[in-house]
C-alpha cells in the first residue's frame, strides 16, 4: 500500500496533475512538522519500549489495583489515555496495546475488553493537545491558537469522550470486570540508565509542547536523548529499522494525491455535501476519514472551505474583499484609508452604535484629503460648466451585477452623481456635499472602480 500511493503522489506532480505550488505546500510546508513529529515520536516510543517503560508502567498498574480487576480496568484506561495525550494515539496503539495484552494474559484474565480499551482511548483520547492526534497538528496550524488554548477547547469533549468509552466499555464486559487476580512481583528492568532516561523523555514530551515549543522540535529533542543514552549503553539496540519511513511514504502519498483530487473536483463535491450545515460537515468529515485516512480527509475538508489555505496570499485578498462587499464605506473607495477620507451621508448613518452605546459624530475630513486619494483610484480631476460653475463627477461603474436591483450595467458606463440638492447634473455645490452625496450615490451602486472629475473646493 505504501508503495502504491507513494507512486501515486509522485505521478501526480510529475504529470502536472497537482501543480508544483500546492505539492510543495501540502508536502513540505504544512505537512513537513507533522511527518517530522511522526518520525521523532516514533524513535522514542519505540525505544521506550525496549527500555521496558511501558510494561513497567502495565505492572504498576497492576500490583496499584490490589487484585481487583475493575480497579484495574480503570487504572488502564487511565494509562491509555496519558499515553495517548502526551505521546500520539500511535503510542497507544502500536506499543501499549500489546503490553496490556500481554499483562491480561499473565493475569489470566480475558484480555479482549482490554484490547478494546487500549485502542478505543487511542481514538477517543487523542482530543485534549495538538500532538495527541497527527490531525491535531494541522488544525492547529489552521487555526494559530497556541496549544495551552488548544487544550482549553478541547478538554470538555476530552472528558466526555473518554468517560464515555471507557464507561460503555466497562458495562458491555461487566461480566469480565467483574473478577480479582493474584497481583504481579516487580519485573526487572533491563537498563536502569536507559529506562530512566527514557522514561524523562517521555514525561517531558507534553510539558515542553504546552509550553509553546514546536511539538516537532520537543518531540526531536527527547528522541535525540534516547538514542544518545542507548548509542552508551545498547548500541545494538540502535538501527535503521527505528524510523518508520513506510508510513512517511505511505502518508506523503496520501497528501499529495488526495490534495490533486480535491483540486479536481474533490473540493466541490465536498463543499456540496457539507454544506453550511455542522451535522452535515461531520458526517461528512466522518466518512473522508475512513475512506482515505484522517489526515489528507482533513486536509481536503479544509481546502473545501478554504481553497488556497488560511495563510495564502489569494485567501487573504478573499478575505479582505469579503469585507469590503459587507461595508459599502470600504467598497466605494476600495481601501480603508480612502474610505476614511470620505465620510458617509448626513443623518443617523453618521451615528455608529458600539456595544450599545452611541459615539461622537465624525466630522468631515477637510476637502484636501481629496488631493490624497488619487492614489487609491481617486482622481482629482475638477472640470468646469458652462457659466464656470463645476460639473458633476463621472463615475465609471463596473460591469458586475448591481448590488440592490440585481440588474447588470454596461462597462465603462459614464453617469453623474444623484441625490439630495441635485440639479440636472451641472450645479454649484460645496466640496463636503459632493462628498457627502458622493458617497451615499456609490453606496446605492456598489463597489466603485475609478472615480474622475472631482472638483475643487471653493
Amino acid at each position: 500500500m505504501w508503495a502504491v500511493l507513494g507512486t501515486a503522489g509522485v505521478v501526480a506532480v510529475v504529470s502536472g496533475w497537482l501543480p508544483g505550488p500546492a505539492a510543495r505546500e501540502v508536502a513540505v510546508t504544512r505537512g513537513g512538522p507533522v511527518l517530522g513529529f511522526l518520525v521523532a515520536i516514533t524513535v522514542l516510543a519505540e525505544l521506550a519500549d525496549r527500555a521496558g517503560v511501558f510494561a513497567a508502567a502495565a505492572g504498576v498498574c497492576a500490583r496499584a489495583a490490589r487484585g481487583s480487576t475493575v480497579r484495574l480496568f480503570l487504572l488502564v484506561a487511565v494509562l491509555g489515555a496519558a499515553t495517548t495525550i502526551g505521546m500520539s494515539l500511535d503510542t497507544t496503539a502500536v506499543l501499549l496495546t500489546p503490553v496490556v495484552l500481554t499483562l491480561a494474559a499473565q493475569l489470566g484474565l480475558r484480555p479482549l475488553p482490554f484490547a478494546l480499551l487500549a485502542v478505543w482511548l487511542a481514538n477517543t483520547a487523542s482530543l485534549l493537545l495538538p500532538v495527541s492526534n497527527l490531525t491535531n497538528l494541522l488544525a492547529l496550524q489552521h487555526t494559530g491558537l497556541s496549544t495551552v488554548a488548544f487544550a482549553a477547547r478541547m478538554v470538555l469533549p476530552e472528558l466526555a469522550a473518554v468517560s464515555i468509552s471507557t464507561a460503555y466499555l466497562a458495562l458491555l464486559y461487566r461480566r469480565d470486570v467483574a473478577t480479582r487476580y493474584e497481583p504481579p512481583p516487580p519485573g526487572p528492568v533491563p537498563d536502569w540508565w536507559t529506562f530512566w532516561v527514557c522514561a524523562t523523555a517521555c514525561l517531558a514530551l507534553a510539558p515542553g509542547v504546552l509550553a509553546g515549543a514546536q511539538p516537532w522540535a520537543v518531540a526531536a529533542i527527547c528522541a535525540g536523548a534516547a538514542v544518545a543514552v542507548f548509542a552508551v549503553r545498547d548500541r545494538p539496540r540502535l538501527g535503521w529499522s527505528l524510523l518508520p519511513w513506510r508510513i512517511v511514504i505511505l502518508t506523503e502519498g496520501l497528501f499529495l494525491t488526495v490534495t490533486a483530487v480535491a483540486l479536481h473536483g474533490g473540493t466541490r463535491l465536498l463543499s456540496h455535501l457539507s454544506g453550511h450545515s455542522v451535522l452535515a460537515t461531520t458526517f461528512v468529515a466522518a466518512a473522508a476519514s475512513n475512506a482515505v485516512n484522517n489526515l489528507p480527509a482533513y486536509l481536503a475538508g479544509d481546502r473545501a472551505r478554504c481553497p488556497a489555505g488560511p495563510h495564502h496570499p489569494a485567501a487573504r485578498r478573499a478575505a479582505r474583499h469579503e469585507r469590503r462587499a459587507a461595508d459599502p464605506a470600504l467598497g466605494i473607495a476600495g481601501d480603508p484609508a480612502v474610505a476614511r477620507a470620505l465620510p458617509r451621508p448626513r443623518g443617523h448613518h453618521q451615528r455608529h452604535h458600539v456595544r450599545g452605546r452611541r459615539t461622537r459624530r465624525r466630522p468631515a475630513p477637510p476637502a484636501r484629503h481629496l488631493g490624497r486619494a488619487t492614489t487609491h483610484g481617486l482622481a482629482a480631476n475638477p472640470r468646469r460648466g458652462p457659466g464656470g460653475t463645476t460639473s458633476s463627477p463621472r463615475i465609471i461603474s463596473p460591469a458586475p451585477t448591481d448590488r440592490f436591483s440585481g440588474t447588470s450595467s454596461a462597462i465603462g458606463t459614464a453617469r453623474p452623481c444623484g441625490g439630495p440638492g441635485w440639479t440636472a447634473g451641472r450645479a454649484p455645490f460645496t466640496a463636503r456635499r459632493l462628498r457627502s452625496d458622493a458617497v451615499h450615490d456609490l453606496n446605492q451602486r456598489g463597489p466603485a472602480v475609478q472615480v474622475t472629475g472631482w472638483p475643487a473646493a471653493r
